[in-house]
């Protein structure tokens, strides 16, 4: 992506599929962490050419509360502002060593609290399995999500849970949270990635914390495409997303540039 011409063909791909390429927080702060700042700025150069002046998408828990926000006033629709993150974009000679330090601190503290309570919950689940003789009752993530865990019964706590760490109103209206593609997006990638790491057998190539929280940016877009060349990722989202939410796609980044061919 730090080719002048890969970037035209993305944002020519994006126009003939009639998309928009958005920044988000997220994938920002992945490149900003990078220690070399001349690669650094060359990759901020690219995504700001992409962006073509639209605003940074906040990181997906932000975008969780605004939704819930918008939920608790009864609308059906939010506003993204600018984040506050796009002058490293346009600015990134003003990025310090401790910007850097600080957005790989957060990025890596995120993934290794991910990981650790992927750890446990696959000790206790596997035992749990055991115990009944029971192998993988589920045999797919999807089943693994509807029948288990998209479900009332059990996202109800987890939900309650998020909606007083985000100090949003009242109690946490559940029906009206489950019904919102957002959240519902954001619980069923962390359900399908629960799925990988403690009911299957066989561990496959991990996706990563920050990747799956990205499927919250696919909201409530009836043209929505995620592009990435991370199997992890690939396997989640397809999951997750194809033939479950209307106009889902799931491309790797040479299928995506090359609808521009």
């Amino acid at each position: 992506l730090e080719s002048p011409e890969v970037q035209e063909r993305v944002i020519a791909s994006c126009r003939a599929a009639d998309l928009l390429f958005r920044p988000t927080a997220v994938n920002l702060f992945e490149i900003v962490q990078t220690p070399n700042p001349t690669r650094r700025s060359r990759l901020l150069g690219a995504m700001a050419a992409m962006s073509q002046e639209r605003p940074v998408l906040p990181f997906p828990l932000e975008c969780l509360r605004r939704v819930g926000e918008m939920i608790s006033r009864g609308e059906e629709t939010f506003e993204h502002v600018p984040s506050d993150f796009e002058w490293m974009l346009y600015e990134p000679d003003r990025i310090t060593d401790d910007h850097v330090r600080k957005a790989e601190t957060l990025l890596n503290t995120q993934q290794a609290e991910f990981d650790g309570r992927h750890k446990r919950a696959r000790r206790h689940v596997r035992d749990l399995l055991k115990s009944k003789q029971l192998g993988d009752p589920w045999g797919s993530s999807v089943r693994f999500l509807e029948e288990q865990w998209t479900t009332r019964s059990h996202l109800d706590t987890y939900i309650e849970r998020y909606w007083s760490q985000l100090k949003l109103a009242g109690p946490a209206p559940v029906d009206a949270v489950l019904a919102s593609e957002a959240w519902r997006l954001s619980f069923e990638g962390l359900g399908a990635t629960v799925y990988e790491r403690a009911v299957a057998s066989q561990l496959a190539q991990p996706a990563h914390a920050n990747d799956i929280a990205q499927l919250v940016y696919l909201a409530g877009n009836p043209k929505r495409v995620l592009v990435t060349d991370d199997r992890g990722l690939q396997r989640v989202a397809s999951d997750v997303l194809l033939g479950r939410y209307p106009g889902a796609r799931v491309m790797s980044v040479s299928e995506f540039v090359g609808q521009a061919c």
